[in-house]
């Protein structure tokens, strides 16, 4: 952090134009260490993308590294002829991902593209040693810090790990990260992304008042985190905590702690092959999510309902078949999730592909990795 504060056109405002943009990105690569140089791109993309600019991003990134060649800007550590068109490459790669991201939402695609920003610099310059949650971690920073969402840690390093992992969060600068099996193919099921087509913008207050809420909570215990109170003496304190927080912040933290519990449950189904176990603490999880942290729709409008339609129609398609389902992500609006027996997997798909779009309703599958570079370099 320190390094970039001297460090010029290293962080733009939310109101930077697409010129200002371009001419930071520039100048926090001409100016920067190794080190920061990582930062500095992943702050000037994740904004660039807020604006819809990630093209133009493209094109001056794909310039800055062509002019490392003419010895008129020379990035750090940058200096083979051959690693031209890896770079030219990647940048395509971006482009294909800020298409995709305008065509269907399937996940947190600003997290992404940080971690695949954060991979080039990492193979380019780094040799491949920065390990991925140091990346993960630059990403959130980035989102923090420079757009102002108060996102944790999650999306991040899933983009970063690749496949499945039961990651503690207790120390978020050192998280404990287990990899899981995860092939929901081998036990006849098909994991479904469905864009709802809600839209996140304005929702940053909605994402701050859960972690907010909980915090209030634990402070009555005099503590800064819900995970310091034990959950005995939560509910021992409740009818003493009404009146002092907001009744939804003690919802939220009962589902903070059961959550917590499912979590655990669920790792261990997957890594006995218990999809029968799995299934039902999802459809637990779902609940929760509906009924106690109350992330479905957005309090800030009367008429989003996007991922309550999406929810009630793979409920009414999946639940005399085997299914589960529940919001997807950080919720509000935006994507749902469903386990679908292959078998009912073209009758799901055309469902809700009918209402929200056949290109919004996916089968995904979990890669085994995170960041990766698909040409040598």
């Amino acid at each position: 952090e320190e390094e970039q504060c001297g460090c010029a056109g290293a962080g733009m405002c939310a109101d930077d134009r697409a010129d200002r943009v371009e001419n930071d990105l520039l100048w926090a690569n001409a100016l920067a260490d190794h080190r920061s140089e990582l930062l500095s791109i992943l702050f000037a993309v994740a904004m660039a993308d807020e604006h819809h600019l990630l093209r133009r991003v493209n094109r001056r990134l794909l310039h800055l590294f062509q002019k490392s060649f003419d010895g008129s800007c020379t990035p750090l550590h940058l200096a083979h002829g051959d690693q031209v068109p890896f770079i030219v490459h990647m940048e395509h790669r971006l482009d294909v991902e800020h298409r995709a991201e305008r065509r269907c939402r399937r996940g947190n695609t600003p997290a992404a593209l940080e971690v695949l920003l954060g991979t080039i610099h990492n193979m380019l310059f780094n040799a491949g040693t920065i390990p991925p949650m140091e990346l993960a971690k630059a990403g959130q920073f980035a989102e923090n810090t420079f757009f102002g969402k108060p996102c944790g840690l999650m999306d991040q390093a899933a983009s970063a790990l690749g496949g499945a992992h039961c990651i503690d969060f207790k120390d978020p600068e050192h998280p404990e990260v287990r990899k899981l099996p995860c092939d929901f193919s081998a036990h006849g099921y098909s994991l479904f992304i469905v864009n709802a087509g809600g839209s996140h913008a304005g929702l940053t207050q909605e994402y701050a008042d859960i972690p907010a809420e909980m915090r209030a909570v634990a402070e009555c215990f005099g503590s800064s985190v819900l995970r310091e109170v034990p959950p005995t003496a939560f509910r021992a304190a409740l009818p003493a905590l009404r009146g002092r927080v907001p009744d939804r912040a003690l919802l939220r933290a009962m589902h903070f702690y059961s959550e917590n519990e499912r979590v655990l449950h669920m790792a261990q189904a997957l890594e006995e092959g218990d999809m029968a176990v799995y299934r039902a603490l999802m459809l637990e999880s779902g609940t929760s999510s509906m009924a106690l942290l109350q992330n479905i729709y957005p309090l800030s409008s009367t008429t989003e309902r996007s991922v309550s339609l999406a929810l009630a129609l793979a409920q009414e398609c999946l639940g005399t078949c085997g299914g589960a389902w529940r919001v997807h992500g950080g919720g509000f609006a935006g994507t749902i999730q469903a386990l679908v027996p292959n078998a009912e997997a073209e009758t799901f798909r055309a469902s809700l592909g009918s209402v929200f779009g056949a290109d919004h309703c996916s089968p995904l599958s979990v890669r085994p990795v995170g960041g990766w570079a698909l040409a040598p370099h």
